[in-house]
């Protein structure tokens, strides 16, 4: 059991249980920067329903709303992220939010119907016959593709990167949408590339992904250390032929998660700001009010119509 507190004029206090880790392996834990990991998911998830955070939420009425929200920065410039509790910040959208149902709620995860995937306004057949659906997670650094498809879908967002590209977030890149209920999710080259150019012949993705033995998430390097991130710098100054990758990972699991599933990832949530509502049973997304996408909105504002 702990104790839960919030500042500000008014103190709350309530009781919640959680589980304590008398012992951790080194790796992947030593590279963690945080204390403990509060679950979100729904109670499907949960070890039992004493250990819902969301019941405990409901349940208290320390909270205004049944509802928690994020905005998820890249830390450039300063700019911080942010979580909300109890409702959502709408100074952090630029729009409106448009809300999408979760389906299969008893399975624990904020999983929505994707509905069509595409490339520069074609539509992939991979949802064509129904059956997609994406996890929003915020743990995820990469934007999960079900297996096999990710081969195809990387091999049509990578592009080549001349001499002078140092950062892939400023290639010319196709258009990755992601369609849910309400809206499509739209995805640029700042949105979902690879910072460092590599080159052609370098693999860092992780080949094995998201796995129902437990796989990985996320790519090789990003737990333990900056030895990966060294020698992509190193691999971006090479004289060889680079190219600019998306930030994608295979996801292969079976019923009843899979095998359509993908993970709505780090490159979807800076992008957009989501908001999520555990008594209806829903997400909401708008344009998150990130530095970069101000940026773009004043851009586009400045194009002659």
């Amino acid at each position: 059991r702990g104790r839960h507190r919030s500042g500000g004029s008014g103190l709350l206090c309530a009781d919640l249980h959680v589980v304590q880790a008398v012992e951790m392996s080194v790796q992947p834990f030593q590279a963690f920067k945080f204390d403990g990991i509060l679950g979100l998911g729904l109670s499907g998830l949960a070890l039992s329903e004493e250990f819902s955070f969301l019941k405990w939420a409901s349940a208290s009425g320390l909270l205004g709303t049944p509802r928690f929200a994020f905005f998820l920065a890249e830390g450039e410039g300063g700019e911080a992220s942010e979580i909300a509790l109890g409702g959502y910040n709408a100074a952090r959208a630029l729009e409106p939010l448009t809300w999408a149902h979760v389906v299969r709620p008893e399975l624990g995860y904020w999983q929505v119907e994707v509905k069509a995937v595409r490339i520069n306004g074609v539509e992939l057949d991979i949802c064509r016959a129904g059956g997609c659906r994406g996890v929003v997670d915020t743990g995820a650094s990469h934007l999960g593709v079900p297996a096999p498809w990710n081969e195809a879908l990387e091999k049509a967002l990578t592009v080549d990167a001349d001499a002078e590209l140092m950062d892939c977030r400023l290639a010319q890149a196709p258009v990755l949408e992601i369609e849910v209920q309400g809206r499509n999710l739209t995805l640029r080259a700042e949105d979902f590339m690879r910072q460092m150019p590599l080159m052609s012949d370098v693999q860092i993705s992780t080949p094995g992904g998201i796995r129902a033995d437990g796989g990985s998430f996320g790519a090789a390097g990003e737990v333990g250390g900056g030895t990966a991130r060294e020698e992509e710098q190193a691999l971006a100054r090479s004289s060889r032929q680079r190219r600019c990758r998306p930030k994608l990972m295979p996801v292969s699991l079976p019923a009843p998660l899979g095998p359509l599933l993908f993970i709505l990832g780090e490159p979807v949530l800076h992008r957009y700001y989501t908001v999520f509502d555990w008594a209806a049973e829903k997400v909401g997304f708008a344009t998150a009010a990130t530095h970069r996408n101000i940026a773009r909105q004043q851009q586009q504002q400045q194009q002659p119509p």
